[in-house]
C-alpha cells in the first residue's frame, strides 16, 4: 500500500495500524509455512496434484501464467 498523504495525524495512525495488521498477517503466515513443512518432512508426501475442493484458483493462476509464458 501506498500512503501519499502522510502528513496529518490520522494518516499516520492509520499507517501505523496498516503496517501492525500486515505484520501480524506475516506473522500468521510464517507460523502456517513452518507447520505444513513439517508435516512435509515427516510424513511420506512428496508432491501431486492439487486439490480439486481448494486449490483450483490456484490451478487455474498457474495454467495462466503457463499459458502467458508460453509453457503450455
Amino acid at each position: 500500500m501506498v500512503f501519499h498523504d502522510i502528513a496529518t495525524e490520522t494518516s499516520v495512525s492509520c499507517i501505523k495500524r496498516s503496517v501492525a495488521f500486515s505484520d501480524e498477517v506475516q506473522q500468521e503466515d510464517i507460523g502456517l509455512c513452518e507447520s505444513v513443512s513439517v508435516v512435509w518432512r515427516l510424513s511420506t508426501y512428496d508432491r501431486g496434484r492439487y486439490s480439486v475442493k481448494r486449490e483450483n484458483g490456484v490451478h487455474h493462476f498457474h495454467m495462466l501464467l503457463g499459458e502467458f509464458l508460453g509453457q503450455v
